[in-house]
């Protein structure tokens, strides 16, 4: 007699419906989910080899699926959440209920997420590869752990790398001062050390698989980026290659295709599924940066994704591709073979004609730091003289000026509003900032200033006032102030809390040469009449 049978499994006892061809409720009762239950169910009704079983997944399912097959029923493991999606009364939910609609609903064929119970080898390889990711995620933590402890006391830069165990041992030497810290970081370290030795003697493990799983990966490894683990995590995922229809469908399983909405003329994609095996998707996903290298066989394609969509985009793209190469490779036994991409094997070369480059920093430490279009002869910025002597950086750092501020505001007249070369308004003797842009050059001519994308000086608010000497007849008044320097991405701060006179000294050489609009300011100061209060 043909029938069909519900399980609702549960950890002590599982209950059942049998149904005959025709919908007819045959028997009902529970077992208990032992082997010998199993065995009993099966005598019990006279149930004929290979009659459909089916269950929902849960924590049991694989356990009882692997003893219904032992006694002779054919198990079928269907995805939990339809079960409960294609419910009759889902508000009212009973183990005899749950059992009735499994039982009906694969009497009528009405399940589509059936899921796949893996032969023993497989199984055992699925069980050891997540016992080492539990074990490397303690041994993460542990290491997460330690590092805020050692924010949390200040001591964040010496948390660089914990990889190691002489990191670790460094770590405590130098936490022999802090006798808490290093309690608390022994700790740590000894839970580290205990799941890095559980982590390599499961690697162990899995070095030592049957023949036909050894040889499988080991041809999945020809793939360039792909290592032991995530060829023995592709063989345990997808464990028969037979099963899926086409490498769109293995790739679908693995959750890295687009989302998509099409409705009437509207068809739109959204972001990757993420469905199926987190850890399989993990693992491609970090064997797809090896892409980036131009000695990658998927490097062209990473470079056009990336040029147009950019670098994550191009990461879970590449790992798309070589789910489906892996998936292949599997299905047809085969090497990998770089023909197949559609690729050409070089060396290639490519010349690249640029109107533009930076300058190289060998070059500009030659020129002593000062930028190249400085030294350029159509670029040279005139330089008013001082006292009848041109103003040179070697002159203003001769010790025979003397000055007190790193700015020389020119004369201002009653009301007038004046930009100074570092960017600030000055009106009746307050100063204020402001936005500057780069000037406009000149046809035929360079400009009058560096561009201030490079170098920009700007000055603290004014505090309180002191006497500036620039010649011996002449004083002006200046504001306290400080001098901050942009120069090349690098930026300077220079306090002037000095008051009278000063003299550079050969220590501070790179204080003045910094803007030659500076220079120009200075000049004009020291022709300009006393305004002094």
């Amino acid at each position: 007699m043909e029938a069909y049978v519900g399980l609702d499994v549960h950890s002590k006892r599982s209950v059942f419906v049998i149904e005959a061809a025709d919908g007819r409720v045959v028997a009902r009762g529970d077992i208990p989910t032992t082997p010998a239950g199993f065995r009993r169910l099966r005598e019990q009704h006279a149930l004929a080899a290979e009659t459909p079983v089916a269950l929902e997944t849960g924590t049991v399912a694989f356990y009882a699926a692997r003893e219904l097959a032992r006694v002779g029923l054919r198990p079928v493991v269907i995805d939990a959440h339809e079960v409960r999606l294609k419910a009759h009364r889902p508000r009212q939910k009973s183990d005899r209920r749950d059992a009735f609609e499994l039982c009906e609903g694969l009497r009528r064929d009405q399940y589509r997420a059936i899921v796949h119970v893996p032969p023993a080898p497989i199984g055992a390889l699925r069980e050891t590869l997540s016992r080492r990711r539990h074990f490397v995620a303690v041994r993460v933590a542990e290491v997460n752990a330690v590092k805020r402890l050692l924010r949390a006391a200040g001591l964040g830069p010496r948390s660089t790398s914990l990889r190691t165990t002489p990191a670790w041992e460094r770590l405590l030497a130098a936490l022999v001062a802090e006798p808490v810290l290093h309690t608390y970081v022994t700790q740590h370290y000894a839970l580290w050390r205990c799941a890095q030795d559980q982590v390599a003697a499961l690697e162990g493990t899995l070095g030592a698989q049957p023949a036909a799983i050894a040889a499988t990966a080991a041809r999945l490894q020809t793939v360039p980026g792909v290592g032991p683990i995530v060829a023995l995590t592709t063989v345990a995922v997808v464990s028969q290659a037979h099963r899926f229809p086409s490498a769109k469908h293995a790739a679908s399983y693995a959750g890295l295709v687009p989302a998509t909405h099409q409705s009437g003329e509207r068809d739109t994609h959204g972001h990757i599924t993420k469905r199926g095996s987190v850890a399989w998707r993990t693992l491609l996903c970090e064997a797809a940066h090896h892409a980036r290298r131009p000695d990658h066989p998927l490097h062209p394609y990473f470079a056009r994704v990336c040029a147009r969509q950019g670098y994550k985009l191009a990461v879970v793209a590449v790992a798309h591709r070589l789910c489906r190469i892996l998936f292949a490779m599997m299905r047809d036994g085969a090497g990998f073979d770089v023909r197949q991409l559609a690729l050409e094997e070089g060396p290639f070369r490519r010349t690249t004609v640029q109107r533009y480059r930076l300058t190289r920093a060998r070059a500009r430490r030659a020129r002593g730091g000062v930028p190249a279009r400085c030294h350029d002869e159509r670029a040279r910025i005139p330089m008013p003289p001082l006292n009848g002597e041109h103003v040179t950086p070697k002159r203003l750092m001769s010790c025979e000026l003397r000055f007190s501020s790193g700015a020389v505001l020119p004369a201002l007249q009653r009301g007038a509003v004046t930009p100074t070369p570092n960017g600030r308004l000055v009106r009746e003797g307050r100063v204020g900032r402001r936005t500057q842009s780069p000037p406009e050059p000149r046809a035929g001519a360079g400009r009058s200033s560096p561009p201030h994308s490079r170098m920009r000086v700007s000055r603290a608010p004014p505090r309180f006032a002191l006497g500036c000497h620039t010649r011996a007849d002449q004083a002006r008044t200046l504001p306290r102030s400080s001098l901050t320097a942009r120069l090349h991405g690098r930026t300077f701060t220079i306090p002037w809390p000095f008051s009278g006179d000063w003299r550079p000294t050969p220590l501070q050489p790179w204080l003045l040469p910094v803007h030659c609009e500076w220079y120009r300011a200075l000049a004009c100061a020291s022709r300009a009449p006393n305004t002094a209060q």
